[in-house]
């Protein structure tokens, strides 16, 4: 709703900065399945190590604000 004129304390600046570290934690760490593409040849190896981070991190986002919103918790 941030972008339709509400209020800057409603920007979901919490979320996006979560996004951003979990992203970067799991592109340094590389858990696995992470590690897997990370050892692939070529571009792909380099390319798909950050599309499985990146989603893994959607996901753990994406939770994350279900519980904090009270999507998940009743």
């Amino acid at each position: 709703m941030w972008h339709i004129g509400a209020p800057a304390t409603l920007f979901p600046w919490p979320g996006w900065v979560a996004a951003f570290l979990l992203f970067r934690l799991l592109d340094v760490w590389k858990p696995w399945p992470i590690s897997w593409a990370d050892r692939r040849k070529g571009p792909t190896g380099v390319m798909l190590d950050d599309v499985l981070a990146g989603l893994i991190a959607a996901v753990a986002v994406t939770l994350m604000g279900g519980v904090a919103h009270g999507w998940l918790v009743r």
